[in-house]
C-alpha cells in the first residue's frame, strides 16, 4: 500500500498508513530490508466530543518475512498510554454507552494508575539484568515474594524439585554459557540460558498444530530488542514431537 493512503475502518474512523522516519527508535537492531510502516488512527467524527482536537493515535508495523506482523508503540510509553486511553475511553462512550459513572470510574483508574507510576511502580524493565527479576520490598504481596520468577521454576517433569532463587538462576546460567564455551557472557545471556536449563528440567508438550504459533510468538520483537535476536527460552518444545523443527 503506497505511502499516505487511507483505509475504510467502520465506523471506528480511517487510519492512515505511511512510511517510519526511524524504525530504528522503534524495533532498534532491524535487519535491513524490513519493512516498517507508520500506521495513524483518526476517529470518527462521533467521536469528536469527547476527544481533544486533532487526535490521533500511532503505531508501528513491523512486518517479518513470510508476512508476519508486529505493532508497537511510537514514542514514550507513558504519553502513548495516555493517548490510547482517551481513545479506548471515547470509544466506549460512543459504542456501550456506558453511564456517566461507569465513565468517571474509568478516569479515576487513568488517575490511580498515573499516581502508582508517579511512585516508582515502572513498566520498563527489560529482564536482561538481575536486578530487573527481584522485587522491591514496597512491591511485594508478602515477605515471601523476593522475585518474580515463576513457582515451578527449577521443578522437573513431575513437579519434584525445589524453586530457583536468582542467584541459583544466575548460577545454571553461567554454567550452562561455560559448557558451551562462551566467553565473558552478558548478564542478559547469563539470564536467557538459566531460563532454558530450566525450560529443558521441564519442557512444554503441545499439540502439533500450535507449534508454529508459539515458535512465532518466540521470535515477536521485544522494546530494546531485535527481530532476529529476541528469542527467549520461556518454553522447550519436546522435537522427539515435533521432528520438523
Amino acid at each position: 500500500m503506497s505511502d499516505g493512503s487511507r483505509l475504510n475502518a467502520m465506523s471506528y474512523g480511517t487510519t492512515t498508513i505511511g512510511r517510519l522516519e526511524e524504525p530504528g527508535e522503534v524495533f532498534p537492531r532491524l535487519s535491513s530490508g524490513t519493512r516498517v510502516e507508520l500506521c495513524t488512527w483518526h476517529p470518527p467524527a462521533e467521536l469528536a466530543g469527547e476527544l481533544p482536537e486533532g487526535y490521533e493515535l500511532q503505531v508501528a508495523c513491523c512486518t517479518l518475512e513470510g508476512g508476519t506482523r508486529y505493532f508497537r508503540f511510537v514514542g514514550e510509553v507513558d504519553s502513548f498510554m495516555r493517548v490510547a486511553r482517551a481513545g479506548g475511553l471515547a470509544v466506549l462512550l460512543h459504542e456501550k454507552r456506558i453511564s456517566p459513572e461507569d465513565a468517571t470510574r474509568y478516569r479515576v483508574m487513568f488517575q490511580l494508575y498515573d499516581w502508582l507510576r508517579s511512585r516508582g511502580l515502572r513498566l520498563e524493565r527489560t529482564f536482561t539484568a538481575a536486578l530487573d527479576l527481584v522485587l522491591r520490598r514496597r512491591s511485594r504481596d508478602s515477605p515471601f515474594d523476593r522475585d518474580i520468577l515463576p513457582e515451578m521454576l527449577g521443578f522437573d517433569a513431575q513437579g519434584k524439585g525445589t524453586r530457583w532463587s536468582v542467584d541459583k538462576l544466575l548460577d545454571e546460567g553461567r554454567a550452562s554459557t561455560t559448557d558451551i564455551g562462551m566467553v565473558n557472557p552478558s548478564q542478559d545471556e547469563v539470564i536467557a540460558h538459566g531460563l532454558m536449563v530450566a525450560a529443558q528440567r521441564n519442557p512444554l508438550h503441545v499439540e502439533a498444530e500450535r507449534v508454529s504459533r508459539l515458535v512465532r510468538s518466540a521470535h515477536a520483537p521485544r522494546a530494546g530488542g531485535s527481530c532476529a535476536s529476541c528469542l527467549r527460552p520461556s518454553a522447550t518444545i519436546d522435537r522427539r514431537a515435533h521432528p520438523g523443527l
